[in-house]
């Protein structure tokens, strides 16, 4: 009773307290099912909602810069945003990712459609290794790191054959069974994988 003439005085209605706190217990009452809590989300799944608004390139950009910044979505994430036709993901958005170096030459001209490099394939194609290694190359097309190049990139990779010291896509596919599910004997896709994902997911 003492209580209530201090708040009378402070001229506190006991009513509005009543209120905001049954308001209050009413928020804290509404909880995750356990199903929820248990659920974890990728960065992916996290902002693929906003890739579906009409944002132009500076917004994208900015969303996308972030997100690779503090290592929440990778260079996958950017290319599956950019093909996913239900997406709005615009070439000028990647353009300027790029040119932040936050994807890779490789990323970004699978989005130009520019012919590939043995730099943007440094991670799966040596053309010293891949000549040294192929003995039916050798006499076929001898050692010119272009037309070893061409020759993976258009039948080296579909035919699984190993184009450095460090990347066994044969390997890759034995250990990382989610992949084989996806991918089965399209061979060239393991190569691509690992470029996209795989490097950055320490596989």
């Amino acid at each position: 009773m003492k209580s209530m003439k201090i708040l009378k005085k402070l001229g506190i209605s006991v009513l509005g307290i009543t209120m905001s706190f049954g308001i209050a217990s009413t928020a804290f009452s509404i909880s995750a099912s356990a199903a929820d809590l248990k659920k974890c989300y990728t960065g992916e799944e996290l902002l693929a909602p906003a890739m579906t608004k009409n944002t132009d390139a500076n917004g994208v950009y900015r969303q996308l810069r972030l997100a690779l910044k503090y290592e929440q979505i990778n260079e996958g994430a950017v290319n599956h945003f950019y093909f996913d036709k239900t997406m709005n993901v615009p070439a000028e958005a990647m353009k300027m990712l790029y040119k932040d170096g936050l994807i890779s030459s490789y990323t970004y001209k699978c989005v130009t459609g520019e012919a590939l490099t043995a730099a943007d394939l440094a991670g799966v194609f040596d053309a010293t290794y891949y000549y040294n290694n192929n003995a039916d190359l050798q006499a076929a097309i001898g050692n010119d790191a272009n037309a070893l190049l061409t020759h993976f990139v258009k039948y080296g990779m579909k035919e699984g054959r190993q184009g450095n010291a460090t990347f066994n896509p044969a390997s890759y596919r034995t250990k990382n069974t989610d992949v084989s599910a996806a991918y089965g004997d399209n061979l060239s896709q393991y190569y691509r994988h690992y470029l996209l994902f795989g490097r950055y997911e320490g596989r």
